[in-house]
């Protein structure tokens, strides 16, 4: 069964490498136009479907079926965050967003991993508006929850951050060794055999071939498994990530 591929990046926090900035494609001299909020998922959708289609050697792409999977991905993370107090939605910073990805797209880069799950990459048109030390709770406790709260930090290199039984505040990533139930609160971004059941630790990650259930598990930032199957560690390359 095909997987989503951003719901599977998005929603375990992976990335290729500790800073994800590093990977991300400039903008043009000029700067991009602005991108309005309807607009913004249905542009990524068709970007990132022809990269597919032109980056994948092995196997032909549906685009038409890609774009319509890769919209809806899209806009459950995006719909999610609209609308929800502490966040708000920058046209300008979404067409800088659009534009830094479709340089990696156009290079078939393995950087479009990292600017999948980073807040200046697909994420750079949302803002938050919590400072540092501020209030950011969770409207529950779902990963889902969690990771509109993270957006609420008005430091990109921010999370939302429990310090108490019900209170949770903007602040600093984790750093290695700190307990974690995703890798979106760790500053590697890799967080081996955390879940919302039980805590794992902070770190580089799994080598390939080791079990996991969520690419942030893995050093690689890809795991063939899901919440409900055990996979493994897997290396990328073009082709595992085009492809699938």
């Amino acid at each position: 069964m095909r997987r989503a591929w951003l719901l599977l990046l998005l929603s375990t926090g992976c990335s290729l490498v500790n800073d994800p900035a590093d990977h991300l494609g400039p903008a043009t001299d000029a700067g991009p136009a602005e991108v309005r909020f309807e607009d913004f998922c249905g542009r990524y959708a068709e970007a990132f479907c022809q990269a597919k289609a032109d980056c994948c050697e092995s196997g032909e792409v549906d685009i038409g079926a890609c774009a319509d999977d890769a919209e809806s991905e899209c806009e459950m993370f995006y719909g999610s965050a609209f609308g929800v107090d502490g966040v708000t939605y920058s046209p300008t910073l979404a067409a800088e967003a659009l534009a830094s990805g479709q340089v990696l797209l156009d290079a078939c880069d393995l950087g479009i991993v990292a600017w999948a799950t980073d807040r200046r990459g697909f994420l750079g048109g949302l803002e938050g508006e919590v400072e540092g030390g501020e209030v950011c709770d969770p409207m529950d406790r779902s990963e889902l929850a969690l990771f509109v709260a993270h957006l609420t930090c008005q430091n990109r290199d921010h999370i939302c951050q429990q310090v108490g039984v019900d209170d949770w505040r903007c602040g600093r990533k984790l750093e290695d060794g700190r307990p974690c139930r995703s890798g979106l609160v760790c500053d590697t971004a890799r967080c081996p055999r955390g879940s919302l059941i039980a805590p794992g630790t902070c770190g580089p990650g799994e080598a390939a071939g080791s079990p996991c259930n969520r690419s942030d598990e893995c050093a690689s930032g890809f795991c063939t498994g899901t919440d409900l199957s055990l996979g493994q560690c897997v290396d990328i390359d073009e082709q595992t990530l085009y492809c699938n």
